[in-house]
C-alpha cells in the first residue's frame, strides 16, 4: 500500500521548472502536483491505492474521434 507520507515525498522531491512548456509557461505536473499538494492529496492517495489493489481499469481508457477535413476549413 501507499502511505501519505512517501507519496509526499516523493512527490516533492521531483524536480520542476526544467524547460518550459511550448507555451512558454514553465508549469509541470510535478510542481502542479506540489503546488496543489493539500486539496489534492486525498483524492492521489485514494487512486495510488486503488491502483495498488488493481481497480483502476478507466485509467487507461480514452476516447478517439476523427474529424473529417474539409477544404475551406484548411
Amino acid at each position: 500500500m501507499f502511505y501519505e507520507e512517501e507519496v509526499k515525498e516523493a512527490i516533492f522531491q521531483m524536480e520542476h521548472n526544467k524547460a518550459p512548456l511550448p507555451n512558454g509557461f514553465p508549469l509541470t505536473l510535478s510542481s502542479i502536483y506540489q503546488l496543489f499538494w493539500e486539496l489534492i492529496k486525498v483524492n492521489l492517495i485514494a487512486m495510488f491505492c486503488d491502483f495498488y489493489k488493481g481497480d483502476l481499469p478507466s485509467l487507461n481508457l480514452g476516447t478517439i474521434t476523427l474529424l473529417t477535413k474539409c477544404q475551406e476549413a484548411i
